[in-house]
């Protein structure tokens, strides 16, 4: 009776966290649904156990939010959904870093517009938040793996498809009523970026997989021509995503069959540290237990089902390598020394240091993607699909396709050293640099 009492005092409350609607731009209030400062603006959707909307109001808000702002300016708009042992409160943890993520971005966005001169898109953060922590007890709260992993599909499958379809219409909308303003380049177009982190992986692709599925084999227009298949908004990001390559394996396999005659900058990327011990080690014995009385065709069948989608080797197509990060002219011996600075405060800095050097790679990604756009499939070289970003390499493995737009990539761990240690200046610094450099993308419209 003990153990089964601490058990529940230990379980989270089901609730809504950001229970305020109305937009209050400067106060600082822990139920605001709207953070707004002069310079920023994030929202947050939230979702039960079962995948449905806490309010529909919250969502109204939000996207009504987001579409009165792009009617002022082209936006980055970049959705987040945390993962396990995560939620929408005030305090957590990958609130704080998103709000980080967000100015960070902006700063960079500002300056990589200079060169060539052109209107700087408002980077607008949208936080998807559901019961990731479901369990607070130490040593409890790590057994909770598999029930929220099961949660997290129930959430994608759930009215998170209907939060993306609204922003997607957000996104659509806007690139008709200011086609004018962006081709005499008064603006530049709206941005669409979807990002999952583990069980916000499984969350994101749960909701994504039939739309990107769908718009995968639409390749003939309405007189029925080839046109280049679309993705879903202009870029989708799962980083450590938890859950088994079997679920990838329709998208994965028709994608590979498709011939690009131009080449497609990536439509969805998977990043898996080599080092994420969680889903490659215990992700992968949970698994073999849960599915002992399943029956597989063969062996490939068998471990594409229980193995993460990101350590699926027939599935790899690129690796992420690391390389020094410069940091630029190192301060003067005469200088007097800095406070003693925590671990997070040292990453801000390196972070806040290399902002001016990427933003010069986010121009020659650009380049060299537009470059690419204009061989044919059989004309681009492994070297023309590598790509250097200021603290790594994306490097194509030997069975990738040219021109393939789904991308599943491993990563070095000294850019990822584990699975929820995805603030390291490296790999922010790489992230920024992704998604500025190919979320730009004119042939998905």
């Amino acid at each position: 009776m003990g153990s089964l009492f601490s058990f529940l005092i230990g379980c989270t409350p089901l609730k809504q966290y950001r229970t305020q609607y109305a937009n209050q731009p400067g106060s600082v209030s822990e139920t605001n649904t709207i953070e707004e400062t002069s310079t920023s603006l994030l929202g947050f959707v939230e979702f039960d156990d079962h995948g449905w909307l806490w309010d529909a109001t919250q969502m109204r808000a939000v996207g009504d939010r987001i579409a009165e702002e792009d009617n002022k300016q082209g936006l980055i708009i970049l959705v987040f959904a945390h993962g396990w042992k995560h939620n929408a409160s005030w305090t957590d943890a990958n609130v704080a870093s998103f709000r980080a993520v967000l100015a960070d971005l902006q700063d960079v966005e500002n300056k990589s517009s200079t060169q060539p001169p052109r209107p700087p898109r408002k980077v607008v953060g949208l936080y998807v938040g559901w019961r990731g922590l479901s369990q607070t007890l130490p040593l409890l709260k790590e057994f909770t793996f598999w029930e929220r992993k099961r949660t997290a599909h129930a959430v994608g499958q759930g009215a998170v498809c209907e939060l993306m379809a609204e922003l997607d219409k957000i996104r659509k909308r806007s690139r008709m009523q200011h086609k004018q303003q962006e081709e005499q380049n008064l603006r530049q177009p709206t941005m669409l970026i979807l990002v999952g982190h583990s069980f916000g992986g499984a969350v994101t692709y749960s909701a994504l997989a039939p739309y990107l599925q769908e718009r995968l084999v639409d390749t003939l227009d309405t007189d029925g021509r080839e046109k280049p298949p679309r993705g879903f908004g202009d870029l989708v990001m799962l980083i450590n995503p938890a859950f088994e390559a079997a679920r990838f394996e329709v998208l994965k396999r028709t994608s590979d069959g498709l011939h690009y005659g131009t080449h497609q900058a990536a439509s969805i990327a998977i990043f898996t540290s080599k080092a994420d011990w969680a889903t490659k080690y215990a992700f992968k014995i949970g698994r073999i237990v849960s599915t002992l009385f399943e029956k597989n065709r063969d062996r490939n069948q068998y471990w594409a089902n229980v193995t993460a989608v990101g350590h699926f080797t027939p599935y790899i197509t690129h690796d992420l390598k690391a390389k020094s990060l410069n940091l630029g002219p190192q301060p003067s011996p005469t200088t007097p020394p800095s406070p003693k600075m925590t671990k997070a405060q040292v990453n801000q800095q390196r972070i806040a240091e290399t902002r001016g050097q990427s933003a010069d790679q986010v121009q020659k990604l650009r380049a060299q993607l537009h470059q690419n756009r204009t061989k044919p499939r059989e004309k681009v070289t492994t070297e023309d699909s590598t790509y250097e970003f200021s603290a790594s390499t994306l490097v194509p493995s030997k069975t990738h396709i040219a021109h393939d737009p789904v991308y599943v990539v491993s990563v070095d761990k000294k850019i990822i050293p584990s699975h929820d240690n995805i603030e390291r200046p490296e790999f922010i610094t790489f992230l920024r640099e992704f998604i500025l450099g190919f979320s730009v993308n004119p042939q998905n419209p």
